[in-house]
């Protein structure tokens, strides 16, 4: 969820990789595009030296991104504040 990433870069080993990053909006459509190929349970990975900075992301993802994914999946979403 950090804007100031690019969505694509080259890892250590020469591999192009992808990844959810931008406005909210940018990564619900990321997450569509997936879904639309048939990508049902996609691994998120928040990566942060700073601690409260990663649980902001993964509280503001899990607050504002993924209710719209779980929909007709029969989860529980009451968990999220």
């Amino acid at each position: 969820l950090d804007p100031t990433k690019p969505a694509i870069f080259t890892t250590s080993t020469g591999e192009t990789r992808r990844r959810l990053t931008g406005t909210l909006d940018d990564v619900r459509q990321a997450l569509q595009e997936y879904r639309a190929v048939g990508l049902a349970y996609p691994v998120l990975f928040f990566p942060q030296t700073d601690l409260k900075i990663m649980l902001q992301q993964m509280e503001t993802f899990a607050r504002d991104v993924m209710p719209e994914f779980l929909q007709g999946r029969g989860i529980r979403q009451n968990w999220i504040q």
